[in-house]
């Protein structure tokens, strides 16, 4: 009996990492929006100051999980859950890792408001849609939601749209003469690590779904594509 509390106290000390893991990223990436909106360099640098608490609740949790699975060998459920919990958390600590990127361009480019209006713009815009597919991916896992989950590998193509409009952007204006090539290519670089949290936070969806119901939907969005090119190209 003691044995089995113990390996009950241990799997549940697993879960609690991974919240407090999961609720400090979405944190760091709610800070970031505010931040960016109010132009505050000192809270961006407090973004970055707090990344190595991210990477050290993800150290912790990876050497209780593997503890956990190495002394207990857990079957089924368990398996996929302790699985699911190393996965999900080196995303989260990913996108912890691509928000402080993220702050410390956005610290060195404070007058994009003013100098690129419009690429500004784009910028909060993919920070909000962001900081919804994150939150999103967090709600599902907390409470076990896999239709959720399953919804949003599909949903950040929107994202994607909105990197491939910045760069397209920068482009132009850049040639124009308009932006100047360093705020251009700060622009870009946000860019790109935005669209790279949305796709993180997709992976770890995926993993939610793994783990409720042992299915594997990594590729699916890709065979879709495929699926529909082939029924929309010559016969």
């Amino acid at each position: 009996m003691k044995q089995i509390n113990a390996a009950a106290k241990e799997f549940d000390q697993v879960q609690n990492l991974l919240e407090r893991l999961s609720s400090a990223v979405v944190q760091q990436l709610t800070v970031l929006k505010t931040a960016a909106a109010n132009h505050d360099a000192t809270e961006l640098k407090a973004i970055v100051d707090r990344d190595r608490d991210i990477d050290a609740l993800e150290l912790t949790l990876d050497r209780t999980a593997r503890s956990f699975m190495e002394l207990r060998a857990p079957l089924g459920p368990d398996f996929r859950a302790m699985m699911a919990a190393i996965d999900i958390a080196r995303n989260l600590e990913r996108i912890g890792d691509c928000v402080e990127y993220v702050a410390r361009h956005v610290a060195a480019s404070l007058n994009m408001h003013t100098e690129f209006p419009a690429g500004w713009q784009i910028v909060t815009a993919m920070i909000d849609k962001c900081l919804l597919f994150l939150d999103q991916a967090h709600t599902a896992w907390a409470k076990g939601d896999a239709r959720l989950a399953e919804r949003l590998p599909r949903e950040d193509e929107e994202v994607d749209a909105l990197q491939k409009q910045t760069r397209a952007l920068c482009i132009d204006s850049v040639r124009s003469g308009k932006v100047d090539i360093a705020m251009g290519l700060e622009a870009v670089l946000i860019a790109n690590k935005l669209e790279s949290i949305a796709d993180i936070s997709s992976h770890i969806a995926e993993s939610v779904v793994f783990v409720l119901q042992a299915r594997q939907i990594r590729h699916e969005k890709r065979k879709e594509s495929a699926k529909h090119a082939g029924q929309d190209g010559p016969e």
